[in-house]
């Protein structure tokens, strides 16, 4: 696992101190150099966020199911960050009515 892989599993599974508002999927762990610059600037102005690793393509099933538990929890705002294809913010924006 690379270093910034290990980074960002270290950071994501701890429980975030206040209620998860964004929710930041990416399609791969290709992207997460990106995703964690987001996760940090939503830090730095205190909104709680998580990243996710889901995939349109290979696991859309585990989209659909954050997309669910986003629901019941209360998130407010799907970011969807994947590379050359970019299907997975219309896959999000597909299955939910919060802006994405």
């Amino acid at each position: 696992m690379s270093k910034t892989k290990a980074a960002v599993a270290k950071k994501s599974s701890r429980k975030p101190a206040s209620k998860v508002l964004v929710g930041i999927l990416t399609g791969s762990p290709n992207d997460l150099r990106t995703v964690v610059k987001v996760r940090d600037t939503l830090s730095a102005l205190g909104i709680a966020s998580e990243i996710v690793v889901a995939s349109a393509h290979r696991t859309p099933d585990k989209v659909l199911a954050y997309i669910e538990r986003a629901h019941q929890e209360d998130v407010q705002v799907l970011i969807g960050c994947a590379g050359m294809a970019a299907r997975l913010a219309g896959v999000i924006a597909g299955h939910t009515r919060l802006p994405v």
